[in-house]
């Protein structure tokens, strides 16, 4: 018995459109709700379920401009990994009295499903956050190598895995490049 390792090429991930369609969505069930806003979370740290299930604000430093950075070593890895937090994400945890829920992995996936099925995404996951974040960044101009370090990546190789390079992305450098060649 045999399972192979990184045989797939990409790990799923939603679009900026389904990322969207989830931050709009209008939830009135308290669990879907956590889900969503941790769903989120994820999208804007990169964080893989266990990092966020062991989320720890105290791990924030503020810098002189304002910005929060955590700072921690990934869970699986024991790699070292930042981010600064983004105004949403403070949002979300200003909305938890900066402590985030806590839902089993099972439960999280199970709620992301209802979830996905809401704004049409087969099989919406936890993973996917991660992803999705790291696509974002890419797509935003963030390089590679600063997304490796927020996802706690030791080899590009990893983060590749994550990274769409998406069609409007292909646009846009052809037209930064127009009139120059």
């Amino acid at each position: 018995f045999h399972i192979g390792k990184g045989e797939k090429q990409y790990v799923d991930c939603c679009t900026e459109e389904q990322f969207n369609e989830i931050k709009k969505l209008d939830l009135s069930t308290p669990h879907l709700q956590a889900a969503r806003e941790l769903f989120l979370f994820q999208c804007y740290t990169g964080l893989a379920y266990s990092d966020l299930a062991s989320f720890d604000y105290a791990n924030c430093v503020e810098k002189e401009d304002g910005k929060m950075f955590y700072h921690a070593k990934r869970t699986k890895t024991d790699t070292d990994f930042d981010f600064q937090l983004l105004s949403p994400a403070v949002e979300i945890l200003e909305k938890y009295d900066f402590s985030l829920p806590k839902i089993s992995n099972q439960k999280y996936n199970d709620y992301l499903k209802v979830i996905g099925q809401m704004v049409g995404v087969e099989r919406l996951h936890s993973h996917m956050g991660r992803a999705t974040a790291a696509t974002l960044f890419l797509s935003k101009g963030m390089s590679i190598n600063i997304v490796a370090r927020v996802l706690g990546h030791t080899t590009l190789r990893q983060t590749t895995r994550y990274a769409r390079t998406l069609s409007k992305d292909v646009q846009s450098a052809f037209d930064a490049l127009e009139g120059k060649m």
